[in-house]
């Protein structure tokens, strides 16, 4: 999953660098750049961060660039981050092999926040052992380059479910109204064959309505990795059977809200 990933960083980077024969100037500071079936809308910094949103013609990404590369880093990496004056929020983010960009778990969401534009605050662990680091960056607003972006991928431009969701989900249990809630029958989803007979791991994250009866209903597949091995529809079928619980007897009900979770796929020793 994360050598998929590492291509795809490559691939972010080459469109950074396009020549301005390739790149078009959608918004005043965002570049769209269109090649080959990628599109991408990106911004970077001469702090060296950069911030950019990718469609390969199948699957989105969400990216931050340039963060400092903790001494010791895995597949996922925890920043804070906020938007303007808001509070700042834990977040977990895939990383590259290299560690060099961080990937949103929810792209579509988060894309369409970057867009209108804003500052955006960011906390990271620093380089070797050093003291976490803040960054602020001021992100233009991009409606133009960011949507075409989004339907390249065949995203809305607007999702009425922005207005029920977290901006992010740090962990696979459900998270509901921006706490984890209780599965009372967990998703059980059967390892596509794709991915068995080509030995690869991955994962899935969605997001659902909920029901009354704790049931889930309209999921949809926020984010898979690595694309094209099944694991989205894996983890909708796996959906389909899942129910959540109340937390406590007198709290809201299982019905009022939308979750995310996410699914992951590993083969044994990998």
């Amino acid at each position: 999953m994360i050598r998929t990933l590492s291509r795809g960083l490559v691939a972010l980077i080459g469109l950074l660098g396009a020549s301005a024969a390739t790149a078009q100037d959608v918004a005043e500071d965002w570049d769209f750049v269109e090649r080959n079936r990628a599109v991408s809308a990106s911004i970077a910094y001469d702090s060296g961060l950069a911030v950019a949103v990718r469609c390969d013609g199948q699957n989105l990404e969400t990216y931050i660039v340039g963060l400092p590369v903790p001494q010791e880093q895995g597949d996922q990496r925890t920043i804070r981050y906020a938007f303007g004056d808001l509070p700042m929020r834990d977040s977990t983010w895939q990383a590259s092999a290299d560690g060099l960009a961080l990937f949103a778990d929810l792209p579509a969401p988060l894309a369409r926040r970057f867009r209108a534009g804003g500052d955006l605050q960011l906390v990271a662990a620093g380089r070797d052992g050093e003291p976490s680091r803040r960054y602020v960056i001021t992100l233009p607003p991009s409606p133009a380059a960011v949507n075409r972006v989004l339907a390249a991928c065949g995203r809305p431009a607007d999702d009425q479910r922005d207005t029920l969701r977290i901006s992010e989900t740090s962990a696979d249990a459900a998270v509901q109204g921006g706490e984890a809630a209780r599965w009372a029958s967990h998703p059980r989803p059967t390892y596509p064959d794709r991915a068995v007979m080509n030995g690869i791991s991955g994962m899935a994250v969605l997001s659902c309505l909920t029901q009354d009866d704790g049931r889930l209903k309209d999921c949809q597949v926020e984010v898979e990795r690595p694309g094209g091995a099944d694991f989205g529809r894996a983890a909708l079928r796996a959906a389909r059977d899942a129910r959540l619980q109340r937390r406590s007897q007198g709290e809201s009900r299982p019905g009022d809200g939308l979750v995310t979770f996410t699914i992951r796929f590993n083969i044994p020793g990998r």
